[in-house]
Formats: C-alpha cells, sequence, structure tokens
C-alpha cells in the first residue's frame, strides 16, 4: 500500500485547518466535505493569497503551519526520488539510444531529472542517487521475505520433495540486503528526508575490508532517530563520526585526503578593484583558522561571558568597534601576517587549547604517561582531544613516539573532526598534555571546590565530556560555552563537575530567563522545558556533543549488558557454577 500518498492528504489537511481554509474529501471528486456545495466554498476570499492567511495567523499557529508545510516538502521529495530512481533504471548506459534520457536527447538520467524538476545539477543528482538506492532496498527486501517464506514452507513440508522421494533438500540461497537499506526503506516510508538521507549515506562511506556492511548498517541505525532532531550539518558531521569511530584504520587515509584538497586561490579582480581570496581547510588547519577568528571576534559574536575586569573591558571595545564583523577578521589575518613569528601567542589569544587525553580508569589495556601537566612551553595553538575510544591506550614518552594502543583517534576540540594517530602524535611532542580520568559512569574525576566559578581544570574536564554547548540541536564548541550550575550555589556553596554543565551564552542565559530546568540522574543530564513551551514538561534527555564520549557510554552500556546476561540464570537451573 502506498505509505507517502496516503500520509500527504492528512498533512495537506493540516495545512488547510491551520489556515482556516474548508477540507477537501478524499472520495467526491474534489467537492468540499459539508456545506460546500458544488465547489462553492463560505471560507476566506478567494483572492486572499496564502501569504496574507499565515500574516494572520498566531506565532503557534505559523509554526504548526511551516512543520507541516516542511513534512509536505519531504514527502515530495521523496515521491521526486522515487521517481527519479526509475528514470535511471530506464535509462541505462546498456539501454544504449533506446533509454528514456537519450529518447529525450539528455546524456544522462540526472540531465533529464534536473530538466523536470528544475533543480540544480546536484540536487538531481542527489535524487538520482537516493531513488536508485531505493528501489535497490526495496527489491532486496522482497527477495529476502520470499527466500525467507520459502523457507517456511520447506520446513513445515519437512523438507521433503513433493514426488515422496528423499533427498537433501536444496539450501535457500541467502540475499544480501543493502546495508543503506534502513535508510532508503525510511525515505520510502516519508519519515526520512532525501537530503538526511544523502548525508547519512556519503557521511557512513561504503563498505571496506576493515569495515563490513553490517557495522554499517547498524551505524545508520543508529543515526535514524537523530534526524528527526537534527538539522543536516549536524547529521553528516555525526554520520561522519560514526563512520570515524568504527573504522579508526581508515582516519589517516581520509585525513590525507582532506590535507591533500587544501589551498589557497586569488579570484580575479572585480569592477571596484577588490579582490577575493578563496580558501580550502583541512580539519586540522581548519581548526587553527577558527581559532584566529574567534579571539579576534567571540565577543560581538555571542561568545562567552568574562569576569576579568580587563577582559570586560576588552570585549566591550571589541563590540563597540566601528569596523564590522568581517572588517576585524581581516585585519587580524593581515597584521598576523605581518607580525609573523615574532608574534607572542599570549598577546594575540585569549585562550590557548591543549591536547586533552580521556582515559577511562577500568581500560586496564592501555596506559597513559602524561609528565609534568603543568610544562606550558611551546603549548600548540590548535585544541586537540585524544579519546581511546573502546581499546588501547596512549602514552607519551620523552622521545615523542609515544602514541602506542592502535584503535584510539584524536578529534579537534571545537570542530570535533577527528585526527589520526599521526596528527596526535606530532601535537603531544610540542603541546600542553592533561589528563582526564573517567570513572566507570565516564564521570570526569575532579574534586570539588568551595568557590563559585569552575576553575580552569573543571572546565577542561567538563570540555571533555560535553564536548560543546550542551542544548538541543546548538553547534557551538567549547570555546563558545559557559559552565552552568545544576544545582545553584547559593544552595550548595560548592562547585562540581558532577554538578556542572557547559551551555552556550545564549543557551544559558534562556535556562536563567525562561525557566528552562536541567536535571542529573546518575551520569544522566535531562532537560525539563517550561510550561509555556510543553505543558506535560516531558524530559529532554542532554546527549554529548563529543563522538568519543558517545562511543565510550554506548561501550560501558554494551558491557554492562554483557555482565547481566552473563550472570543471569533462569530459575530451576543449577546456581553451583555462579556461587562456587
Amino acid at each position: 500500500m502506498p505509505q507517502i500518498l496516503d500520509r500527504l492528504p492528512e498533512v495537506v489537511t493540516q495545512l488547510r485547518t491551520t489556515l482556516g481554509l474548508p477540507v477537501f474529501s478524499g472520495d467526491h471528486n474534489g467537492d468540499h466535505i459539508g456545506d460546500f456545495p458544488g465547489g462553492e466554498t463560505t471560507g476566506p476570499a478567494s483572492d486572499v493569497s496564502e501569504s496574507d492567511l499565515v500574516c494572520e495567523l498566531s506565532a503557534d499557529e505559523v509554526e504548526r503551519f511551516t512543520k507541516a508545510a516542511a513534512e509536505v516538502m519531504k514527502l515530495g521529495e521523496a515521491l521526486v526520488a522515487i521517481g527519479a530512481g526509475q528514470i535511471a533504471k530506464l535509462s541505462d548506459r546498456e539501454l544504449g539510444y533506446s533509454g528514456l534520457a537519450q529518447r529525450r536527447g539528455m546524456r544522462t538520467p540526472e540531465q533529464l531529472v534536473q530538466s523536470i524538476t528544475g533543480s540544480t545539477r546536484g540536487e538531481a543528482a542527489k535524487q538520482v542517487r537516493v531513488g536508485t538506492a531505493l528501489g535497490e532496498a526495496e527489491a532486496a527486501e522482497r527477495l529476502r521475505a520470499a527466500a525467507e517464506r520459502a523457507e517456511a514452507e520447506r520446513s513445515a513440508d519437512g523438507g521433503t520433495p513433493d514426488d515422496g522421494e528423499e533427498s537433501e533438500p536444496l539450501p535457500v540461497p541467502p540475499v544480501e540486503v543493502p546495508w543503506h537499506s534502513p535508510v532508503s526503506l525510511a525515505v520510502a516510508q516519508g519519515t526520512l528526508s532525501t537530503t538526511a538521507a544523502g548525508v547519512i549515506t556519503r557521511g557512513l562511506g561504503e563498505p571496506s575490508e576493515t569495515v563490513p556492511s553490517d557495522l554499517l548498517r547498524a551505524a545508520a541505525e543508529r543515526l535514524l532517530p537523530m534526524a528527526a532532531t537534527c538539522d543536516a550539518d549536524e547529521l553528516a558531521r555525526l554520520a561522519r563520526e560514526e563512520r570515524n569511530l568504527i573504522d579508526v584504520a581508515g582516519v589517516a587515509e581520509r585525513e590525507d585526503l582532506l590535507r591533500e584538497m587544501r589551498g589557497l586561490r586569488m579570484l580575479r579582480r572585480d569592477a571596484t578593484g577588490m579582490r577575493g581570496v578563496a580558501i580550502r581547510l583541512d580539519p586540522e588547519n581548519e581548526a587553527i583558522f577558527a581559532s584566529i577568528i574567534d579571539a579576534a571576534t567571540g565577543p560581538r559574536r555571542g561568545g562567552p561571558r568574562f569576569v576579568d575586569p580587563e577582559k570586560i573591558a576588552a570585549a566591550e571595545a571589541l563590540i563597540n568597534d566601528p569596523r564590522s564583523t568581517e572588517q576585524i577578521a581581516l585585519d587580524t589575518l593581515i597584521h598576523l601576517m605581518q607580525v609573523g613569528a615574532t608574534a607572542d601567542p599570549d598577546t594575540v589569544f585569549d585562550r590557548t587549547a591543549s591536547v586533552r587525553l580521556i582515559v577511562s580508569t577500568d581500560d586496564t589495556r592501555g596506559s597513559v604517561s602524561i609528565g609534568n601537566p603543568d610544562n606550558t612551553a611551546g603549548r600548540s595553538r590548535t585544541g586537540l582531544t585524544v579519546g581511546q575510544g573502546v581499546t588501547g591506550g596512549l602514552q607519551r614518552t620523552d622521545s615523542c613516539s609515544g602514541v602506542v594502543g592502535f584503535g584510539s583517534i584524536g578529534m579537534l576540540e571545537d570542530s570535533r573532526e577527528a585526527v589520526s594517530l599521526a596528527t596526535v602524535e606530532r601535537a603531544i611532542c610540542h603541546a600542553e598534555i592533561v589528563a582526564i580520568l573517567l570513572g566507570a559512569d565516564n564521570v570526569p574525576f575532579e574534586s570539588s571546590i568551595s568557590m563559585r566559578l569552575f576553575n580552569r581544570r573543571q572546565r577542561r574536564a567538563l570540555a571533555a565530556r560535553d564536548g560543546g554547548c550542551m542544548f538541543p540541536g546548538c553547534d557551538r564548541p567549547v570555546s563558545w560555552t559557559e559552565a552552568h550550575h545544576i544545582v545553584p550555589w547559593k544552595k550548595s556553596n560548592k562547585t562540581e563537575v558532577v554538578d556542572g554543565i557547559l551551555l552556550c551564552r545564549h543557551h544559558h542565559m534562556l535556562v536563567h530567563n525562561n525557566g528552562w530546568v536541567i536535571q542529573r540522574r546518575s551520569a544522566d543530564y535531562y532537560l525539563i522545558p517550561p510550561v509555556s513551551i510543553d505543558p506535560e514538561q516531558k524530559e529532554i534527555l542532554l546527549e554529548s556533543k563529543s563522538g568519543l564520549m558517545r562511543a565510550r557510554r554506548r561501550a560501558t552500556a554494551q558491557a554492562r549488558a554483557r555482565r547481566q546476561d552473563a550472570a543471569y540464570i533462569p530459575d530451576g537451573e543449577n546456581r553451583t557454577a555462579s556461587t562456587g
């Protein structure tokens, strides 16, 4: 039964109801339901546009209208993808000039889809790609279902042929279902947009010798629930993150590929005499570049607030600077180019990020030696978070040859992009090293203090745990966040990491001023919206923005489940082995 077409009338009805328009019947040739004979309406005048009607809506109604309109767009894109996939099938290269696209005068099915939809070349290619994958997934699912039915029928018949002769039953050949099947079927059901499907499949990549299809399928299934609350950019980052976590060996290869794509190109001078510059940055260089821009323009663009009088004065001066934010950024870069290697980093940066080692105390397979954590000589300008993942350890030695324990990857603190062990080792050789120890529940070990503000070491622990602003949907990095007291300091007179959480300035003020509440249960943190947002005040689980932390928590949960399964003995069985 068609699923998308069955949902479209329901969504269109929501739109018409929100706008106060009459609702059409689905079974009466377009006549209206109720008192609208002959197509006449008693609703708004026919010369009133949708834009006019939307202008009359309340804020809540506008939100409902836009959400329903986005749902229509998502369902429509799914239908276009289905059509594009069939166009690609009918335009297969083996068909030659008899293929559909060739008969329409087009070279490729993508060109035909673009001419039909009026979309960009990239959008048409995406629709063909998603539609083709959807067709493959549905065909494989049908074959798998048929094979299961055949196997069930054979089992019901005792595996004996119809002629009654005893013979070895022929095995039912296995059907290989594409790893992206869950993603494609979600598009077919109208629950996932084609854009989301595209970023998931591109981010996860293709199976390889080290990453079999079942791992990619499991990763895709983990990403699908996130698509309901993430935008496409965040979903793409999460998909790349999942690939890095399941394909540690491929991180170096992908890092080299991105590094080879880096470059700077001077553009043509325009009619005004201005000249542009196009820059492509790999993740490591982007972290350096972004840290410079953030340090120069952060207070104006919503960065964290300061308590030090000198820093407050500097931030106010920047906010009141008559130059635009873009002009300040350019002037800063030009100035750095002029002073070059003689510049003192402390006069340019308000904050110097460092290498973080995330180490679990219950992981006995690896070890960490960090030397003197207070030695800040030659500290790095780039924030790197080094994670153990699930296996292996990290170690620093005097010869700087000490990254050991295969299975570990690094992660840039603010962009949260993965880097290889070679990059981590290079950073360790000239960066400040700080170890963040994690307990059994992945909670950083830090003693509480009686001061109101979180100190530097506690901020490091929060940064390693939270990975950025913890408010749902916020992409602000660690450097833009402030530490929020879950338990007000006036009540506890303590500042503890376990009762702290990172929020950007906007969401920190939102929590304090608009009635939002954050609560902790064990190692989990929950956001409770005010009644004005959600009358039922349903709790929202806050997920760490650090992929390494999420992977560690997932591994911890899986290990706990395995221990529980191993300890479970059904009633009536011998318990001697478990007590002996």
